[in-house]
């Protein structure tokens, strides 16, 4: 599992985000559409934020998903606009 997870982080860090993304679409299980949400969140990539939105359209995904990318839409934001602590 750790690899698996691993692996998947690292795509996402990569920008190979879309294996990702189908998975969040149409993956059978919620759970695993969560986890790859919080996944995606976890990589911080503001160019996904615009993918993230599309994909949190109401009536597009079962309601805990669409939580859970508003959430991840909100800390990928929030990444972004922190500024650096002066050293």
């Amino acid at each position: 599992t750790y690899d698996a997870f691993s692996m998947l982080f690292l795509m996402a860090k990569a920008g190979e985000v879309q294996p990702l993304i189908r998975a969040i679409e149409t993956y059978p299980s919620v759970d695993v559409r969560v986890a790859v949400v919080t996944l995606v969140a976890l990589s911080a990539q503001p160019d996904i934020v615009p993918t993230l939105r599309r994909l949190a359209v109401p009536g597009s995904q079962p309601d805990h998903v669409r939580t859970e990318l508003t959430d991840a839409i909100d800390r990928i934001s929030t990444q972004g606009r922190e500024a650096p602590i002066p050293v």
